[in-house]
């Protein structure tokens, strides 16, 4: 068994790799003491460095998670240190990060400094939703961790699917919905790290500056489940995911869309129960009145329906019915539509099919889910990972027809693909 001084050595070399792999969205530790001054400027050669000429950007949102500020028209504000520690920028349209896009804060004080890069953003783009990915080395850790019989490399699929994401045609935002690493409620911290690293370490060689948008699941609570982790330990429930990838929850812009993050975790000693915390409403509530009229996207682990209906998931769904928000979320490892009074709620299947042991429950096997967002709306299609021609009969889903004409919607992957429909007297082309 590892000494303390040991398992702290371990844990710090294991943070250094990550923090040296992934340099724009990992943990910086600030000494300080209250309060903590927050620059924010526009990093016109993208060295993550506020030179001398460089503008100061004001009216940028700033977080500490509970707080929503802006600053002025020096690009600075003050902010205090907010329930987790954690202080972040809410990106706007048209940015990109230079330096960390979130810091966490040992003692407050001192200067912060947020560099944002002008980049270009179109108003039809893609977003890539990879969700429940479990992500281990190899499948001996998944059937370790789950009792299972996996087969399917977690680690192959993953660095695949990215490929094939890097290779679609356009504009694209990358978001990962939740159950990242293969489970971090039961095993060892060192091990849930390792697991991490090798997350960011596959975005950053593959994806490069591809925005990528990370979310928690349930499966990402720490601790929960193993004895020998104390509700004490400065890592246990969201605290180590939140050292490693940022905020639980936090807000963006890209292009005409206002994308919010939630996470609906609460522990209670060992027990997860899907609500809210108070600060996180408060948050939400600030959050959307500071978006504008912007359309509303919301990425989030859990479907709705897992919630607990208490006054705080009636109050964050009365806040997103408002905005008429579309909810992207994984859990069920399933596709699946529904709505909710003026919510669109699309779940997609996962990347770890049933866990790496087979297809999932509906048939799906290991892929992601690719929307085409446009200013006329939303457009769904999962893709399977090694297939590279796909078709997805979109309506009517069943078919009984003697005679007479019906009108046939799919959807096809790639988009350029050219489709023909052969019949007893004619041929139609689809370009």
């Amino acid at each position: 068994m590892l000494s303390i001084d040991e398992s702290l050595v371990i844990r710090a070399f294991f943070l250094s790799i990550i923090l040296l792999l992934y340099p724009l969205n990992t943990i910086l530790h600030v000494q300080a003491s209250n309060p903590i001054e927050v620059v924010v400027f526009e990093d016109s050669n993208g060295n993550g460095v506020f030179d001398s000429g460089e503008t100061p950007l004001g009216g940028v949102r700033v977080s500490n998670m509970e707080q929503i500020v802006l600053t002025d028209g020096s690009g600075k504000t003050i902010l205090e240190p907010g329930p987790y520690n954690t202080i972040y920028v809410s990106i706007p349209s048209g940015y990109t990060n230079t330096t960390p896009w979130f810091y966490r804060v040992v003692d407050f004080g001192g200067r912060l400094v947020f560099g944002l890069k002008p980049v270009e953003q179109s108003r039809d783009f893609f977003i890539v939703q990879l969700t429940d990915i479990h992500l281990a080395e190899d499948p001996g850790e998944v059937r370790e961790v789950f009792k299972n019989n996996a087969t399917v490399n977690p680690y192959e699929t993953f660095i695949h699917a990215l490929e094939e994401v890097k290779s679609i045609k356009g504009e694209i935002v990358l978001t990962v919905t939740g159950d990242i690493v293969v489970d971090s409620n039961y095993p060892e911290t060192e091990d849930v790290i390792e697991w991490y690293s090798l997350y960011l370490k596959s975005l950053r060689s593959i994806l490069g500056d591809v925005r990528v948008i990370s979310v928690p699941g349930n499966h990402d609570v720490h601790g929960i489940s193993n004895p020998s982790i104390s509700p004490d330990d400065p890592d246990y429930g969201l605290n180590l995911y939140r050292s490693i990838l940022g905020p639980e929850y936090y807000s963006l812009d890209y292009s005409n869309v206002h994308i919010v993050v939630l996470s609906p975790h609460i522990v209670v000693g060992r027990d997860l129960i899907y609500s809210f915390p108070e600060e996180e409403v408060k948050w939400l509530e600030e959050d959307l009145e500071l978006s504008g009229n912007k359309s509303i996207i919301v990425l989030v682990h859990e479907p709705p329906i897992n919630w607990v209906k208490d006054h705080a998931t009636m109050r964050v769904l009365e806040l997103l019915n408002s905005r008429r928000a579309t909810i992207l979320c994984g859990h069920w490892h399933v596709n699946a539509y529904f709505e909710y009074e003026n919510l669109r709620i699309f779940v997609s299947a996962s990347l770890s099919a049933s866990w790496w042991a087979g297809l999932s429950r509906d048939g799906s096997s290991s892929g992601y889910t690719v929307y085409r967002w446009s200013g006329d709306g939303i457009e769904r299609f999962f893709k399977p990972v090694g297939q590279t021609i796909v078709f997805e009969l979109v309506s009517p889903r069943n078919i009984a027809l003697n005679e007479g004409t019906i009108d046939l919607y799919l959807s096809v992957w790639p988009e350029d693909t050219d489709v023909s429909f052969e019949g007893d007297e004619e041929v139609y082309i689809l370009q």
